[in-house]
């Protein structure tokens, strides 16, 4: 019994398929990159809604002269 349990074994390890990541998955970041990203991603959507606030504000004094 025991060596039939020892040859289904090892033939589960040959079949197994070898742990590696896929080919286009970027390595795992940490939270501190992943929050610096973040940040800096919020940073430019900050820095274009200011841009676009100001748009508003130019073509709305144009239209109350």
């Amino acid at each position: 019994m025991q060596e039939a349990i020892e040859a289904q074994r090892k033939m589960a390890e040959q079949f197994a398929p070898t742990a590696r990541p896929h080919p286009f998955a970027r390595p795992r970041a940490s939270r501190e990159e992943l929050m610096a990203e973040r940040n800096e991603r919020i940073k430019e959507l900050e820095e274009r809604r200011a841009e676009v606030m100001k748009q508003i504000e130019e073509r709305r004094a144009h239209r109350n002269i």
